[in-house]
């Protein structure tokens, strides 16, 4: 016994939990799901959004636009600001354009030195990235190390 299609208009045997069927292809209906967080796009990576989500809001917070409220120098801190000028002045173009910070470590100085580029700008919005150098300088005046900002 051979098997044969049956024509389209042959009657298809079904059950009562089948599909409806036209022709040989059944006809699903699916009606949409409700908005169901199940359902979005990110299902099983809440952990994911949520470590993300807290690693922009620490590194936005970590860049402050406030700068650091200047205070009154000691003349020993105005002598190493001068040294320090003049080794920028010597290594760098923009010496007459810095802004300092000091930092008194063990034995000496850390002194950084800033590049003011937008001089109407508040807070660390007035400096680039790339025009800083570091210099520690010795109590008593002498420079150790001169580090340019990268």
């Amino acid at each position: 016994m051979t098997k044969e299609c049956p024509s389209a208009n042959a009657p298809v045997p079904r059950d009562k939990t089948s599909p409806p069927v036209i022709g040989h292809r059944s006809l699903v209906i699916k009606f949409p799901s409700p908005l169901v967080i199940e359902h979005w796009p990110f299902i099983g990576h809440w952990k994911l959004l949520i470590g993300h989500s807290l690693l922009a809001l620490l590194f936005l917070t970590s860049c402050s636009r406030d700068a650091e409220k200047p205070t009154q120098i000691s003349s020993k801190e105005k002598a190493i600001i001068s040294i320090a000028r003049r080794t920028l002045d010597q290594q760098e173009d923009w010496a007459d354009k810095a802004e300092f910070k000091i930092v008194k470590r063990s034995g000496g100085y850390e002194v950084t030195a800033w590049k003011v580029v937008h001089p109407e700008a508040k807070g660390n919005l007035r400096y680039v990235p790339w025009g800083r150098s570091t210099l520690l300088i010795e109590d008593n005046g002498r420079v150790i190390e001169y580090r340019k900002g990268k």
